[in-house]
């Protein structure tokens, strides 16, 4: 693996992982402002509303990242690397951006997590 690839794998994650919380964000206000509506107004509201659309723009250019990777690595190597660290990310992002808990087990899991990636990316 070239450090061009680490690299592309690392701004896939991050592209990715911004996305969600983008969406994880400004989700909950949306349905805040517009109510009880029916599916095709929330969706109406979803694509209208430009921190959403900024969400869908950077989840969209991580899937075409994804893309890109699975030409460039082999799947079993990929996968659980990247579904890994994009875990571990998403699990500071909530803490920090959305104000989650983080529980000490989660923070084990974590740990193991990171065990994991370290044996995975070795081989």
């Amino acid at each position: 693996m070239t450090s061009s690839l680490y690299l592309s794998i690392i701004v896939q994650i991050c592209i990715s992982v911004f996305g969600q919380v983008f969406f994880k964000k400004n989700a909950g206000r949306i349905i805040d402002t517009v109510g009880d509506v029916g599916f095709y107004d929330l969706l109406w509201a979803f694509a209208t509303d430009p921190r959403m659309v900024i969400g869908l723009f950077l989840s969209g250019t991580g899937t075409l990242m994804w893309f890109y990777l699975l030409i460039r690595a082999e799947i079993s190597f990929l996968y659980p690397i990247a579904h890994a660290i994009t875990y571990i990310l998403l699990i500071f992002s909530g803490w920090y951006f959305l104000e989650e808990v983080i529980s000490p087990l989660r923070l084990v899991g974590v740990l193991v997590i990171l065990i994991g990636v370290g044996i995975v990316s070795r081989t």
